[in-house]
C-alpha cells in the first residue's frame, strides 16, 4: 500500500510541476509579446 501510495504522490507531484512549468512559458511568451 505505501508503494502505491508513494508513486501516485510522485506521479501527482510531476503532473504539478509539468503544470507550473506550462504555464511559465505561456506567462514568458505573454510578457515577451507586450
Amino acid at each position: 500500500m505505501g508503494r502505491v501510495l508513494g508513486s501516485t504522490s510522485l506521479q501527482m507531484v510531476r503532473m504539478k510541476v509539468n503544470l507550473n512549468q506550462t504555464t511559465g512559458l505561456f506567462i514568458c511568451k505573454f510578457s515577451l509579446a507586450d
